[in-house]
């Protein structure tokens, strides 16, 4: 098992790595990201 501190170092050199490579992607995410915080958790389906 990975410890918190390794997963945060790993998170981070993708995210610098996808920074490099494609950062209209990176912005594209930013925005979805900064819409979809409004809305809150999916509620489940119904059965």
């Amino acid at each position: 098992m990975m410890t918190p501190g390794r997963q945060r170092r790993i998170l981070a050199d993708m995210t610098e790595r996808l920074t490099e490579e494609d950062p209209q992607l990176v912005a594209r995410f930013m925005i979805f990201a900064r819409l979809a915080e409004e809305d809150g958790p999916v509620p489940p389906e119904p059965a």
